[in-house]
């Protein structure tokens, strides 16, 4: 009896001072090996296409614009611009957003020959893949129809005097 009573003091003073010693316990779930969403992600299979089709492929060249710059091609492009583009290239494109000042790799200016004598292909891919360092691929953002529409957009927009 007496070590019964021993043993029953005994356990409830580990399951108190549990938070206190912190014994490892190998049920516990935080030091089973696990791994974070996209951490060391799989490469896609040999000569598969991606769900957002053959544009996406590495290596493949600028792609051709499928898109018509329509009203409607340019209102949506217009309006996917004022959403994802606007805060760092400003609203008229010379990169003269409102946090274009705070960040160390100025945006680039949309309405510099430069930049609108690059052709839509490098354009899209510019806006898919995003440049290293300076602005951040919008793949996940906008779908491919979505950054077409961007694309067209740009096109139209023109350097203030």
């Amino acid at each position: 009896m007496i070590f019964m009573a021993a043993g029953v003091a005994f356990a409830v003073i580990l399951i108190f001072s549990f938070d206190i010693i912190k014994i490892d316990w190998p049920s516990f779930m935080e030091i089973q090996p696990s791994y974070r969403p996209m951490e060391n992600p799989l490469p896609p299979p040999e000569r598969s296409i991606p769900i957002e089709g053959p544009i996406a492929i590495p290596g493949m060249g600028a792609p051709e614009n499928p898109t018509t710059a329509d009203e409607a091609s340019l209102a949506r492009g217009q309006e996917f611009f004022v959403i994802n583009c606007r805060m760092c290239h400003g609203q008229t494109g010379e990169g003269t957003g409102p946090i274009a000042p705070f960040l160390a790799n100025k945006p680039a200016n949309l309405t510099s020959p430069v930049v609108q004598s690059k052709s839509d292909g490098s354009m899209f891919l510019t806006i898919t893949n995003g440049i290293t360092g300076k602005m951040p691929p919008l793949n996940e953002n906008l779908l491919v129809s979505e950054r077409w529409d961007v694309v067209n957009y740009i096109r139209t927009l023109k350097a203030s005097e």
